[in-house]
């Protein structure tokens, strides 16, 4: 499975113990009103120039999940980065 130009683990089993790159992650708490008009928070990243932004969820089933956020959260997220004075990257990221 492949995300954001990284790998998570794989086929068939055999896991190599090297790291082959790193690419810095920005965290940001988020508040939002959802699709019901609860206010919520939740915390959100994502790699610049990639085109998914990612929630830590509450707890599902007893386990903290990050989950990719739904195509409108994702653009008015980066539209409050690039507010804030963020760049957003146009250019691909480079895969590591």
């Amino acid at each position: 499975m492949s995300s954001a130009g990284f790998k998570f683990g794989e086929e068939g089993g055999k896991t190599p113990r090297t790291v082959q790159g790193v690419v810095e992650v920005k965290t940001f708490l988020v508040g939002f009103t959802d699709a019901d008009g609860r206010s919520q928070a939740r915390m959100a990243f994502r790699v610049p120039g990639s085109k998914t932004t990612y929630l830590l969820q509450e707890r599902l089933g007893g386990q903290n999940v990050v989950l990719p956020a739904n195509p409108w959260f994702h653009k008015a997220f980066v539209d409050k980065l690039q507010a804030a004075g963020h760049e957003e990257s146009s250019e691909p990221v480079e895969s590591v």
